[in-house]
C-alpha cells in the first residue's frame, strides 16, 4: 500500500489526512523501510492504532 493509497483509505473512512501526515505515518509503520506498507505492517497498524474499533483479520485484509 502506497502513501497515496493510505490517503484514499482514510478518505473512504471519512477521516482526513494530508500528504505530510500520510508520509509521517508511512515512516512510522513501514517496518522494512520499503516505501510501501506490506500486508502484515498494515494489519499491525490497524490493530494498535485504533483501540476503539476492533478489526477482524478479514476486515483488515479487505481494506488492504
Amino acid at each position: 500500500m502506497s502513501k497515496n493509497e493510505i490517503v484514499k483509505m482514510f478518505k473512504a473512512c471519512e477521516m482526513e489526512i494530508d500528504e505530510e501526515e500520510a508520509e509521517d505515518l508511512m515512516n512510522e509503520i513501514d517496518a522494512d523501510g520499503g516505501g510501501e506498507l506490506e500486508q502484515d505492517e498494515f494489519i499491525e497498524f490497524l490493530k494498535r492504532e485504533d483501540e476503539r474499533i476492533e478489526f477482524s483479520e478479514d476486515e483488515c485484509l479487505r481494506m488492504f
